[in-house]
């Protein structure tokens, strides 16, 4: 099971919280807008301006958990500074809403993805209504509700989702927006989801050559493109190719990131498939067992990453035939992704028949 690497991050609002407190100036207009009415500035009481103080505190340490990957208490500090938000600035405000569509990629970061599509559909709801179709924060859940439909399995829904957000970015925006390139990183997962593996291929090649070009090499997103690139390859039976790109990433996330960072042990997980895939099983066993003991020290047993690398090293210990051992693993994954994922997600059913193969005689 390999492990992919999203595009862009999602929009930060604890700036913008601050700026209510200064009574901002209205936004620039875009091409062919005509200004509004002006509308009164809604006063804040001195109550109302600490609550948003609060608010903006607790954005700030959700952002830093999440960076830390300590995803579960991110979703409770955002819960609360939502709660303050929808109160003081109601529930349609722009940045309550802002609010709503981080709470629920905190949610599909944790795989509670049912419940991320859920809060996804009502901001996106509110969105379409208030700010229109086209505009950048309703692309973005609109993006952010297809990535938690993938998560669930349901790739045909996430890339016809994904199609539709990508041909209003290229309209609206540049080819080289980081927002049309994450579409299309987006695009690229669903279709390699569905086995469409040479079409997401070119996704990925034509947003890799974009980034390289405009980021650099070493830019986050750049790796994340090329790690996607080099599953899809993968996907195709071309081992080796994979493995070469996957070990030039995780060279660069090892010396820029750490070796304990997400990403860079998302690179040795991908990078063990490759290898496991060319029948290199015991360079494969090696690695999916480090990731998974970094993983569980560093983001606790429980993380939806972890039950990955259990059934990965399950997998395996299976080829090598050390049957007990692959069962203990592949045990240890169904019972993780049944909880996070649920029980009738394809990665819950095709672990379920590895544990269904392993204990019998």
């Amino acid at each position: 099971m390999k492990a992919s690497s999203p595009g862009p991050g999602h929009a930060r609002i604890a700036a913008l919280l601050a700026a209510l407190l200064l009574l901002p100036a209205a936004p620039p207009l875009r091409a062919e807008e005509k200004p509004a009415p002006a509308a009164p500035q809604k006063m804040y009481s001195a109550e109302e301006k600490e609550q948003l103080r609060a608010a903006v505190s607790s954005f700030d340490e959700a952002g830093k958990l999440s960076a830390q990957c300590k995803y579960a208490e991110a979703e409770k500090g955002l819960r609360a500074a939502f709660a303050i938000l929808q109160r003081v600035l109601g529930p349609e405000h722009p940045n309550t809403l802002s609010s709503r569509n981080n709470l629920g990629a905190v949610l599909h970061a944790q795989g509670k993805n049912a419940e991320a599509e859920a809060e996804h559909r009502t901001v996106l709801a509110i969105q379409q209504r208030v700010l229109g179709a086209e505009h950048p924060d309703t692309l973005s859940s609109r993006n952010n509700l297809a990535n938690a439909l993938n998560a669930q399995g349901k790739h045909a829904e996430a890339e016809a989702e994904h199609r539709a957000v990508l041909a209003i970015r290229q309209r609206v925006l540049v080819a080289e927006h980081p927002d049309t390139l994450s579409s299309r990183n987006n695009l690229a997962l669903a279709l390699d989801a569905q086995g469409k593996h040479a079409e997401a291929e070119a996704e990925h090649r034509a947003a890799l050559a974009i980034l390289q070009r405009v980021m650099g090499a070493e830019h986050p997103d750049t790796l994340g493109s090329r790690s996607n690139l080099a599953n899809a390859l993968d996907d195709q039976n071309k081992h080796a190719e994979a493995e070469a790109e996957h070990r030039a990433v995780l060279a660069i996330r090892v010396r820029v990131l750490g070796a304990e960072h997400p990403d860079t042990l998302t690179s040795r997980n991908n990078l063990a498939l490759a290898v496991n895939a060319q029948g290199k099983h015991a360079e494969a066993e090696t690695e999916h067992r480090a990731v998974l003991a970094i993983r569980e020290r560093v983001l606790g047993a429980e993380y939806p990453a972890v039950a990955q690398s259990c059934y990965n090293l399950a997998a395996c210990l299976q080829e090598q035939n050390k049957k007990a051992e692959a069962l203990h693993f592949a045990r240890r994954a169904l019972a993780g992704w049944q909880k996070s994922l649920g029980a009738g997600h394809p990665d819950t059913q095709k672990v379920r028949k590895l544990v269904q193969k392993l204990e019998k005689p």
